[in-house]
């Protein structure tokens, strides 16, 4: 019986250290979403700029994390890319393209969703048919 409790213990605490790593992904990812929604409607191109870095910030940070297992690779990539577009909206930005840049940080939408699909837990259908 202690056998079993200890059994439980270990596999409660290893599940709440794991549920723990992938909350802290997930409150960076969302400061990174309010950073993205924060540089859209910055009127002054300093604020984009700064917003933007935080972003690539947070984003360099991220590739550090655990992520589902086969996602590992795929997710850093996707992080990569989104990374890219941000420094070249970045760039455009200092060069006074405003424009360009606008619909630059633009495709980062596109990526999130790409790349979180990878991400989404299985539909019920997919659970039951495989």
């Amino acid at each position: 019986m202690k056998y079993l409790s200890f059994l439980i213990f270990i596999f409660s605490l290893v599940s709440f250290n794991s549920y723990a790593k992938q909350s802290d992904l997930s409150v960076t990812m969302k400061n990174i979403g309010h950073l993205y929604k924060k540089t859209l409607k910055a009127g002054d191109n300093e604020q984009k700029v700064q917003h933007i870095s935080e972003m690539i910030e947070l984003l360099e940070k991220s590739k550090k994390a655990k992520f589902k297992s086969g996602t590992q690779e795929e997710s850093v990539q996707g992080l990569n890319k989104v990374i890219s577009v941000l420094t070249l909206a970045q760039k455009q930005i200092l060069a006074g393209k405003i424009d360009e840049s606008s619909s630059t940080l633009l495709k980062i939408d596109g990526l999130r969703k790409q790349y979180h699909k990878l991400h989404e837990p299985p539909s019920f259908w997919e659970l039951i048919f495989g």
